[in-house]
Order: C-alpha cells, then structure tokens, then sequence
C-alpha cells in the first residue's frame, strides 16, 4: 500500500497500523513541506485575521474555505492491541459510520502538475471570486468579563466546563469559577503550582483539580466538603466519576508523573486507594464515562471497566510518534462507547461493544465483557492540541424545513433518535520551523533559538477525512504558546437532547485568552450574504426568518441584541438592496421591492419617490405608490400627476379617478391641466380633433367635481358629450351655471334624441334638455335661452312651444317670435295660438301668415284687426266654405257683416239653404227670407222654413223657464241676504270705527251706530249723524230717525248708558253690571229669539293673552274642520281642555305624538324638524303612524333647521319622499315669512326633482290682515298647491309698534274668516297654544297659565253657576268659561 503524504492538501488518512514505520526525520520532513505549501497556498487565499481585540468583541473569522483533500482511510488490519485483543473493522454498519474511500492514486501528481502548469499560484482576484462561493460555518467571540483582570498576572492552565459554568485554573494555582460570559462567580486557591488538569461534575457544585505540586483536591462551591490528597509526584490528570455529587463513594482516578493510575474511593475508614496502573511512564490524561474510564501513558490508550474491575485494551501509540510530553494527548467520550483520541498529528476514534456471548466451554468467560474497535484513524498535516465531536456543518439556509421553525413541523420538533453522524472540531496546532533531528548538534544560534509559533486554527474535519473549514484564532500573544498550552471544551455537551444544535458552543483556552466558538446561525447566513452584497438571497431568507418568528410567536429581533450585534429586519436589507439596483441602473426592480422596503414609513417612501425622480425613472416607481396606509405628502402625488400629465394622459384620468381626492392639491392640479390644455387647443363648442385635448377636458371634468365645483365641470361634460350631463346639473342644483350653455345643452340632447330615434328606442323621444330649461326658468331665465337659441330656430321652437304648453302667459313677450315658430316649424298649431294669445303684434302675425298662405289664420288675424269684411271675403272666395263663414259672422257680433254675407249668398242658392238651416238669434229668418229673389230654386226650402219655425218655438220655451228660474233665484237669494243682514256679530272697545279707524268707545257716552251690512261707526262720522241724540228706547229711534237724518241702511244705537228694551231682551237676559263696568251684548230680536250681534266692552280694555282668541273664537269655531292645535307641551293632560268639535289636527314640532291625541280625536302629522331628528323620525314614522307628514321647519333660518336647498332636497328624497308608497300625504317644508324664505323655496323645488308635494306649509308674522292674505295667495298662484298655514300670529318682527289687543282681534277675526271661505286653505294653527310664547306678542296667547284656553267671562245670570272648563250652548255660539282674571273668548 501506497501511504499518502501529508503535505497533499488537508488531512489525510494514515496508512494502516501495520505498515513499515516511516523514519522520524523523513515524516518530520515531509510535514514541514506539506505545512510550507499549504501556508502559501493560504496566504493567496487572503485570509484576513483581525489580531487580539482588547475589548473582546466579536472577532472577524477568515473566510472559509474547503481545501479538497484524499478522504481519510480506516486502517485495514486491526490494531495492536496489547492485552485484550479485537476486531477492528473498516466499517462499522451498526453505529452508521461511513466506510472510507481510498485516495484516488495519482492525486498528488495532478495537483502538482495543475500547479506548474498555472505557474504555481493565482491571481488575487481568482481567490477572491472563490472566497465568494465559501460561507464560514462558525463564528468567534471573545469572552471578556472579569479575564482581562484575572490574566494580568497570570495565565490559564486548564479549562473544565459544566452546567454552563467554567472552573478555570492558573499557573498560579488558582480556580477561578466562571459564567459563560466571563463573569467571576468565585476563585479559590487550591494550589502552590500550575494546576494541570481540572474536572467537574455534572452539577457543577464539585470541583477535582491535579497539580504540579502534587496535589489533588475536590472541592464543593456550595458546601464546605472538600478533599485534599498529597500524592508525592506531579500529577497531570484527574477524572471524577459520574454522578459524583450523588454517589458517596466520592470517587476519583488520578495520574501522573509517578506513572500510577490511582483510583480512590470513599469508605468507612477513609478513602480507599486502588492502583489501576502503573508502570509504562506518566498518565497524561484519564477521563471518565459511565463505567469505562480511559487514560494515556507513553504506550498508548488504555481502557478499563470499572464495574467488571477489568481492563479491557489498549490503543498502542506508533513508536515513530512524536514526543508524548511535547504534544498531549486529548481524550474525550462523545457518548458512552465512543472515545475520540487525538495526540500529536492523528485522530484515533474507538467503539466499545459488548462482546458477543460465547459457550462458557470455550474458556472464553474470562475475557472482558466488551471489545474496543478503532474505526477511524486519521492523520493530519497539524499537531491536535484539542479535540471534541461537532455536527455535520450544514448551510444556514438549509435549516429550515419549508419555512417552517422545528417546532411546526409535523414531528413536532422533537430530535430524531437517529445519532447525527458528526465531525470533529479540533484546535490544530502548526509546531514553528526548526533544525532537523539529525543534526541536533549546530553552532549557529539562529537555528537553536526558539521560532516563534504559527497561529493555530479551528477546524472541522468531516469523519470522510474531509476539512470542512478551517478558520485561524485570534489569540493573543500565539507565537509563545505551544502544543500543549491550548486546549478546547465543550460548554453544551453534544448528547445533551434539550440543547438545539444551532445553541451549541465550545470555548478555546490559551494562557491569555478564551474564546468562545459557536455554530453560525441563520441570522449569520444573512449578515454574510449582505456583505456579499447578495441582497436577494439575503432578503429572502430573512423574510422566512420573520414568518417563522411570527408563526412561532416569538417577537423578531431587532436593533442591537445585549452582544451589540445588530440584527437586520427585511426593511433593512430590503433598504441596501434598493441602493444596490438603484446604483446598478435596475430601476425596475428597485422599485417592485419598495413596498417591502418602506411599508408604512411615509418618509422613506418619499424619500425614495425623489430618488427615482432625480433620476428621472419616476414611471417605475409610480405603480407601487401607496394612496392610504401610509399616505403621503400631497407633493409627491402632484409630482406623479405632474408626470401623468407631460408623458401618459390617459393614465392621467385613470389615476385621478382612482385616486382619493383628498391626497394632492385638486386646485393645484387643475391649474397644471388647464395651462395643458390652454396649449393645446383652444377650447370652443366642439371636441377638438386632438384626442390629447379631450383627455385633458375629461380630466379637467372629473377634477372639478372632486372638488365640489361641478358648475365649472359642466361645459368640459357638455363639449365631450357625456350622457351624465342632465343628472349632474339636476343632482348638483346648476340650473345657473347651465345659463350660458343652452346651446350646447340642447345640441347635445338632440344629438342623443337622433341616436336614440335611429336605434328605435322610442319613436319621438322627448327632449330632455328642453324640460330641464322650462322646468327651472326661475334660475334660467328664459330671456337668456332665446338669446341663444336664436341661431338655431328648431330648438328655439320646441322650447318656447314648451313654454306654452307649461303656462302661456311665460311667452308673452316672446308672441311675435311665437308666431314665427309656429308658422314654419308647427303650422297646424298656429290658429289655436293666435286664438290663444293676444300678445303678438296682428300686423306682424298677419305678415307672416300672408308669406306662407295660411288663409284660416289670416282670416281669424283680420277679424281680430276689425277688417271683417275683408275677413268673409277671404272665407267666401278662397275658400268658398259657406259653414265657416257664418260661424265667423256669428263669432263677430257684425250686423254689418251679416249684411255682407247676405248679399253674397243672394243669388248663390247653396248659401241661402246653408243659411236657412244655420241662422238663429243672430240674424232674424225673416230677413234672409225677404231676400230670396222670385223664382230663384232654392233646392231643401221647405224642410229649411220648417226648422225654423220649430227653433223658435223652442228658443220661446227656453226663455220662459229661465225666467222662471231667475225668479225663484232672486227670492231665494233675498231671503238669504235678509237672514245674512240680521245675523249677529261681536264687537269690542277697541273695535275701530270703518269711517275714522278710532275706537268705536273714545268716550263714554258715544253713539255708535250699526248697520245691517255690518258696518260700525260712529254717529258723528256718517252724514247727520252728529245731530242724532241718545235715545231711551234706542231700537226705536233708530227706526224712527233712520231715514229723516239721511242715514242710509238699517242702524242700532248703542251706548255704555243703553238697556234693552223688555220686548227685545227680557229680564233673564238682560245685561248686568260687574264692579260698575257695564258689559254691553246687543241683539237682534228674529222670530222672538235673542241672538248675540256685538259685544263691547264699556270703558274697560281687553287685557292679557285673551284677545287673540275674543277675535279669533268665533272664526276658528266656524272652521269646519281646519283648525289645528301647534302643541309644543309633550304630554300635558292639558290637551283635551282644547279639544272641541272644530279642532282636527294637531303637530309638535317633531316625530313625537302627544299622549292622548288619538284618543281625542286629534290628528297628528309628525314633522321632520330637521337633520338631528332623522333618528326619532325614521323610528317612529311608520305605515299606520299617521297620515300626513309635514318637512323642515324654516330651513332658511339659521336659527332654525338651516338646510342648504340641496340639502334638503337630498333629505327629503331619503327620508320624506320613501313615506308617498306608504299611504302618506307630504306637506313642504316651511319657510319663513321672509323675502329670502321664498327664494329657498324656489331652489328647494328645482333641486327636489321628483319629489311629492301635497301642499306647501307657509309661516306669517305680521300686523296687517290684508297683507298676510296676500302672502298666502301669492304662495298659492306660485307653487300651484293647497295651503297648510302652519304658524301666524299678530306679530311684528321688522320693528316697531306691536299690535294692541284690539288690532290682534281685528286681525285673527279677519284672517281666519277669510281662509275659513277659502277652499285651499286646508289647515291652519295659530301661534299661542302653549305657556311659553318665545318672543312672540303674548296678546297671541291662546292658554292660560293653569292650561285653560284664554276665555271671556260673559256675566250672563243662567251662567252663574257655570264652572271654568266647561262649555255651554248660547244661542249658536259656543261659550268656553275661563278664570276671572282674562276678559278673553274662544269657540275652541
């Protein structure tokens, strides 16, 4: 067999055990040359090692890499073992271990010919591409804490680890015990020499430790046990047993120079020692596992079975191996049967098996009960100065499973009870260059002083014989250290099943230094493909760390970890990823990773918009911009509008339609586009052939409705053509902004009209913008419309045609151009419009009906002008109809005409028969007959002369019933008047008098006279009137005087001092006197019944809230049904006190209905008062609620509802309009009495299309009677609907003088009288019916402070014994009592 040379690039394989030793000198030779090339070989690899870090941060490893070497080869013969003797097999097929490949023959020379051919090395920059692809599989920290203090004068000599707790020992003989981070726990000086080995139980509570000095001493951290024992030699090792804290035989093997393995063990009597050997040179090393304790000695290994007191084998040591004490020997049990050996260059790895059972017959039963087979044997090119097993290194990449942590997969993250095969981690020592052993003898000092020493290395060999990575130590002052100065300790044992393998460590001791040694991790692999500047793979990777840590619930890391390392977030490798493909031109992908990369970071959004801006590659970052979460500065979406507007219009309008118009400056960019347009096109009637233009007008459009200007949006809408264009102007109320856009509106609809004609939707569809012009003339004044559509005569017919169909008198200043319209466009029309009309100018009309020929309309325009003869001429020549010719005759009332036509028709026979059988009251037969020539043949005479007769003889009957009729209507209306004339009516002091308007009482003893017709006025006012004296008997005198004195109608006399006559007022009615102040009730005597005509009030003046209801009881008693109650009380059980037959209705301001109204018979319309009762209405109003609903109080006031007309309108359709389909009748809203109310009302209207008005509600304050009628009939003739006067009252709000009690009377009397007789007034409330009268005259007070009505106290004697509250029959009139404070009436 061929032995491979160590120099061949990694480790190598030795040679079987039974091969020819090679000379010492000659391999010392052949390790110094491998080791010469093998550092060249990396000092080309530019291996960069960052020297001591004194403030022991985390070293910088040298980059990885993996030489490719001959795979190592197990030893083919068994080795020599000295006393029990076994099997050792190339393979081992039950514990898994690879069987090795032999190094491919030739390998050496290839290498060494690839060298020569490339000139022995290469460039820097091959290495570097080949650093590249190499990933470091571990990484360095250096342990500091309280070591930089303990090492300055001193150093460390030993190094045992257990339950993460380091017991250090010194050459001072110290033991210092240790956290993993350095930090002191406690020291002890056990020792006067270097302390050479040290152990520690599995607890960690006791420590062994063997010296120099001899001695060897267990000592407990936590008790004060401790054992001391003076073995006589230097000692070098010392192993306690497992389990040491638990067993009480406390016991320990010790060795060194004495060459003794000692075993002591703790009995009755003390300790016992037990010699286990001895004699084959000093113990370098004992460790021990389970039952199995394993030393060295110059020999070799030797393996020994506690429980069984028997040794098992023997390793030999090759007799050609370098010094013993120079290079120590390493022992470690990876697990309890295998035993890792490295001394010197080579790594020996032991299994122990049971031995197979044998037939006790055999003499085989005093063998050991296990076999040692070496399995491995591996020789390096580097001295072991530590050894201890490690896991196969993976890639960091590779230890997640799908992207799942451990503990998600499906075995739930348990290990597998599958021993992961593993490598070994080995401190490799460089011995330094020296003289050759053959020429030991050597004057020249240069050769004899000492070299200094190369750095040592970390690396991981695979069980293949592979080196896997190899990294140099950071270690201070290693140029003075030796073989045997280091060593490396496991600080989590492999087996440990509760530590993860990537929480695995190791720590390397030199005299100066520890260094901790972990496994990288997953956050490594990322750190390590930044710096590579492998973004993608790195952000990659880290976003599965991150999914990971989110699934798991673990809070991702961070910023800086307590280490100081910085731990990077995808954001942050997704940051210096964009930087990389910004820099590198790949604007495009940069910016697909921006999303990742800014998230919800307003700021580094924008920052980097900018940079893509300045950069001028906005167009790739701007499909990733974020609109909402985060949302950035509006500059940053005009800067993309902007773009937008100068490279892609038409994504322009896409994106300002998409985008929310609260993010950018819609002012802004409407003057960017507009300035756009202004430079392209001149915007004029119609779309510009430039298809740029249109986008522009379009996004101009869209702008200007996002912005709440859909006035100035309209012509863009209208120039495009858009069908929404009708909707828009209705919805957004621009009936105004339409006024200069009639021409456009209506080509624009006649345009759809064709295409909707042609399509066959409908045969003759209706104009649309046509009803949208006449329907809102308040706003579009139809002044302006003509103006415009003059130029196109079609549209301006159909919309003045529209006009007279929706109310003629709209065109009447536009007749003569009517005439002209209808002329050209509707000629059949034409004669009805003229009989219509009287606006136009006849000349004009006839003109134009003359240049067209229309004979009928001529005919009809001249009997208009009084040219009648002209007139019949043209009816008998031009159309010889003999028919229409007498009906124009009779039509003129023309006894001339008549004549004119009879001369025509003398001698035409057809036109006197036609005549015969047509005339009637107009003309008389006879004088048609006295024409008839003789002898002209009148062919159908005598049927003709026949009729005749029989009309008038018919046309006599007529007149006699008439006049029959008229007789009997006369009588009747006779006697109606003389009923009317001597009814009674009431009368105040303070009623004015008709002649002079001053109180009819200015004085005590005035005479007042009182007509029949129901005129009042003083006697000195009317002719003669003066001379009149107070009469006794007043009746009589009156009759007597009334008509010597000149005064014209029937008159009453009445006077504060005047009682009435016995035979009009007998005692039981005749008029008491209360505290002197007469009460006076005058009569007329009918059918000897007393009924009530005035009542005054002597000297004394109505006071209090009750004048309002003296005048307005009596009418509101003849209401028939339209009086209401405006109830603001809630449920006060006051309600029924004003309830009587000619009360009906009842609201409150709101949804609410008052207790007890139903059952009163009240009926009650809720009212939507304004927006905050939206929630009560829609709850309460209901199907079946009630009848009627009544819209927004005075939303003109912003005192009140305050509603912009659109608003409202908007309501109404939502909340109002839905309550139709329910059965209910919908009143409008009520404005106030106001100029501006009315306005309001006429934009509620224009705005509110479709909507359903049952009858408008009007409120009036005023102080005259006369006005207030105007003011409801003006409402009346304009909305064209019933009336509800929902509140009025005797009030003046323009300042000045309030109305007095007598003008409140006079008024409430007038005003309800005059809407009781008016048949579309349906309802009415007067203010007053509540406590509180809100500013409002308190004269207009309908209730009292205890909830009575405000009554007069009639003082009539059968009445004495009447209660307040309760109502009694007097003569017609229904009299409700009241308290004596209130001198008040009311027929509630």
């Amino acid at each position: 067999m061929v032995p491979t040379v160590p120099g061949t690039g990694g480790c190598s394989a030795a040679a079987s055990l039974n091969l020819d030793p090679i000379p010492r000198h000659l391999l010392y030779l052949l390790v110094f040359l491998g080791l010469l090339r093998r550092r060249t070989a990396r000092n080309l690899l530019t291996k960069q090692v960052r020297e001591e870090d004194p403030l022991g941060h985390v070293m910088t490893s040298p980059a990885s890499h993996t030489v490719p070497v001959p795979n190592g080869k197990h030893d083919e013969d068994p080795p020599r073992l000295t006393e029990s003797p076994t099997q050792v097999m190339e393979s081992d097929d039950e514990d898994g271990e690879p069987k090795p490949e032999e190094p491919a023959q030739g390998s050496e020379e290839e290498e060494e010919t690839d060298d020569e051919e490339s000139g022995g090395e290469q460039s820097d920059g091959d290495y570097e591409e080949d650093e590249e692809e190499d990933e470091p599989s571990l990484k360095y920290e250096r342990i500091t804490g309280s070591i930089p203090d303990l090492f300055k004068k001193d150093s460390a000599s030993a190094l045992a680890i257990s339950n993460s707790l380091m017991a250090l020992g010194t050459h001072a003989g110290i033991i210092h015990i240790l956290d993993l981070t350095g930090k002191r726990i406690k020291s002890y000086k056990p020792h006067m020499a270097s302390v050479i080995d040290i152990s520690l139980d599995a607890t960690a509570d006791f420590v062994a430790t063997a010296s120099m000095d001899g001695q060897v001493v267990v000592h407990s951290l936590s008790s004060p046990e401790t054992y001391s024992f003076d073995m006589k030699r230097p000692m070098r090792t010392v192993a306690m047993e497992p389990n040491f804290a638990k067993k009480g035989t406390r016991a320990f093997v010790c060795g060194g120079m004495s060459g003794a393995l000692v075993l002591r063990e703790k009995g009755w009597l003390g300790h016992k020692e037990t010699t286990i050997h001895s004699g084959e040179g000093p113990i370098y090393q004992v460790r021990w596992r389970g039952r199995l304790i394993a030393w060295a000695n110059d020999n070799g290994v030797k393996i020994y079975d506690h429980a069984s007191q028997t040794r098992i084998s023997y390793i030999d040591r090759p007799t050609d191996s370098p010094r013993a004490d120079l290079f120590k020997c390493t022992l470690h049990w990876q697990d309890d049967s295998t035993l890792l050996i490295g001394w010197a260059d080579m790594i020996k790895v032991a299994r122990i098996r049971a031995r197979p059972r044998t037939n006790p017959s055999t003499g085989a039963s005093n063998l050991p009960p296990f076999l040692v087979e070496v399995t491995a044997v591996f020789k390096l090119d580097c001295m072991v100065a530590g050894v201890v097993p490690h896991p196969t290194p993976l890639n960091p990449a590779s230890l997640a499973t799908d992207g799942l942590p451990e503990s998600l997969k499906q075995d739930g993250g348990k290990r597998s009870s599958t021993l992961t095969l593993t490598s070994f981690l080995i401190v490799a020592y460089t011995p330094p260059e020296a003289f050759d052993d053959t020429d030991e003898m050597t004057d020249d000092r240069a050769r004899q002083a000492r070299k200094a020493a190369e750095r040592p290395e970390m690396r991981i060999i695979s069980r293949a014989g592979e080196e896997l990575a190899a990294d140099a130590l950071s270690i201070a002052d290693y140029q003075n250290w030796g073989c045997n100065d280091y060593t490396v300790v496991e600080a989590t044992s492999l087996d440990d099943p509760h530590v993860p393998e990537a929480a695995r460590s190791y720590v390397v001791m030199s005299p100066r230094d520890l260094v901790r040694v972990m496994p990288r991790d997953r956050r490594d692999h990322v750190d390590w493909l930044v710096e590579r500047r492998r973004y993608e793979e790195a952000l990659a990777e880290v976003e599965k760390i991150e999914a990971e840590e989110s699934l798991s619930g673990v809070k991702p890391a961070t910023g800086v970890d307590e280490k100081g390392r910085v731990h990077l977030t995808a954001q942050d490798i997704g940051q210096k990823y964009v930087e990389h493909l910004v820099h590198e031109g790949d604007f495009v992908k940069a910016a697909k990773l921006c999303p990742k990369v800014c998230g919800h970071d307003a700021k580094r959004w924008e920052d980097w918009i900018f940079a893509f801006a300045q950069r001028r590659e906005l167009q790739a970052i701007i499909p990733y911009v974020p609109t909402e979460n985060p949302r950035l500065d509006h500059v940053v979406y005009e800067m993309v509008l902007a773009h937008f507007l100068t490279h892609d219009r038409q994504t322009l309008l896409t994106t300002i339609r998409e985008w929310p118009r609260e993010i950018y400056d819609i002012a802004a960019v409407i003057v960017a586009v507009r300035a756009e347009l202004d430079k392209a096109t001149t915007i004029s009637s119609t779309i510009s052939s430039n298809g740029g233009s249109s986008i522009l007008m379009e996004c101009l459009a869209e702008l200007y409705t996002a912005n709440r200007q859909p006035g100035k949006a309209l012509p863009f809408y209208l120039r495009l053509r858009r069908p929404n264009v009708f909707d828009l102007i209705r919805e957004n109320n621009l009936f105004t902004d339409v006024q200069d856009q009639v021409l456009l509106l209506v080509e624009f609809d006649h345009e759809l009209m064709e295409k909707a004609k042609k399509e066959g939707k409908v045969e003759e569809p209706e104009s649309e913008a046509i009803r949208l012009l006449v329907d809102n003339i308040h706003s579009i004044p139809i002044t302006r419309v003509v103006q415009q559509l003059q130029q196109r005569p079609y549209y301006l017919f159909l919309y003045l045609d529209a006009l007279v169909h929706k109310d003629s008198q709209l065109v009447s200043g536009f007749a003569d151009l009517q005439v002209k319209m209808y002329a050209e466009f509707a000629t059949p029309r034409l004669i009805d419009f003229l009989r219509a009309s009287s606006s136009y100018n006849l000349e004009m009309a006839y003109q134009v009906c003359q240049e067209r020929d229309l004979v009928l309309e001529m005919v009809f325009l001249l009997g208009r002008m009084g040219n009648n003869k002209k007139a019949l001429m043209l009816i008998i020549e031009r159309l010889g109809d003999v028919h229409r010719a007498i009906d124009f005759a009779k039509e003129q009332s023309d006894d001339d005409l008549w004549e004119d036509l009879l001369k025509y028709s003398e001698t035409r026979p057809a036109f006197i028969k036609v005549l015969l059988e047509n005339v009637g009251v107009e003309i008389s037969p006879i004088r048609l007959i006295r024409r008839i020539k003789n002898g002209l043949e009148i062919p159908g005479l005598k049927e003709a002369l026949i009729k005749i007769l029989q009309d008038f003889h018919l046309q006599i009957s007529l007149l006699e019933g008439c006049q029959t009729i008229l007789n009997g209507d006369s009588s009747d209306l006779s006697r109606k008047l003389q009923h009317n004339q001597s009814a009674g009516f009431f009368l105040s002091s303070g009623t004015p008098c008709t002649v002079c308007s001053k109180s009819l009482q200015d004085t005590p003893q005035t005479l007042t006279l009182l007509f029949l017709c129901r005129h009042v006025v003083h006697a000195t006012c009317v002719s003669g009137g003066e001379y009149l004296p107070l009469p006794a008997d007043p009746i009589l005198r009156t009759l007597e005087g009334g008509s010597s004195r000149g005064i014209s109608g029937s008159i009453a006399f009445c006077s504060s001092s005047t009682t009435m006559p016995p035979f009009l007022l007998d005692d039981e009615h005749r008029v008491s006197h209360r505290d002197n102040r007469p009460r006076i009730l005058l009569h007329w005597c009918i059918l000897a019944r007393c009924v009530p005509v005035a009542v005054a009030a002597g000297d004394e003046t109505a006071t209090g809230a009750g004048a309002a209801a003296a005048a307005a009881g009596l009418a509101l008693g003849e209401g028939g049904g339209k009086v209401g109650l405006a109830w603001p009380n809630g449920d006060a059980n006051t309600l029924k006190n004003f309830k009587t037959a000619k009360v009906s209705a009842i609201y409150t301001w709101s949804p609410w209905k008052p207790a007890g109204s139903d059952a009163l018979g009240l009926e009650f319309a809720p009212m939507l008062w304004g927006p905050k009762q939206i929630n009560d209405f829609t709850r309460l109003v209901k199907p079946g609620y009630a009848r009627t609903v009544l819209g927004f109080n005075e939303p003109d006031h912003n005192g009140q509802a305050n509603l912009d007309p659109g608003y409202a309108a908007s309501l109404w359709k939502q909340y109002i309009q839905p309550l139709k389909n329910q059965g209910y009748s919908l009143i409008s809203p009520a404005v106030t009495s106001a100029p501006a109310g009315k306005t309001w009302m006429r934009n509620f209207f224009n705005a509110c299309s479709g909507c359903t008005f049952d009858a408008v509600a009007v409120h009036w304050y005023g102080t005259k009677a006369d006005e207030f009628i105007a003011y409801v009939t003006d409402y009346h003739n304009t909305f064209g609907r019933d009336i509800w006067v929902t509140e009025f009252a005797c009030q003046n709000f323009a300042g000045g003088a309030q109305c007095n009690a007598g003008q409140v009377v006079e008024f409430m009397n007038t005003v309800t009288g005059w809407m009781d007789n008016t048949s579309w007034v349906k309802k009415y409330f007067a203010f007053g019916v509540m406590h509180d009268m809100v500013g409002v005259n308190t004269l207009n007070q309908l209730m009292a402070p205890n909830g009575q009505p405000t009554e007069p106290r009639l003082e009539l004697p059968h009445l004495k014994d009447v209660r307040p509250g309760t109502t009694h029959s007097y003569a017609d009139l229904h009299i409700h009592t009241d308290t004596p404070r209130h001198n008040v009436m009311t027929a509630f």
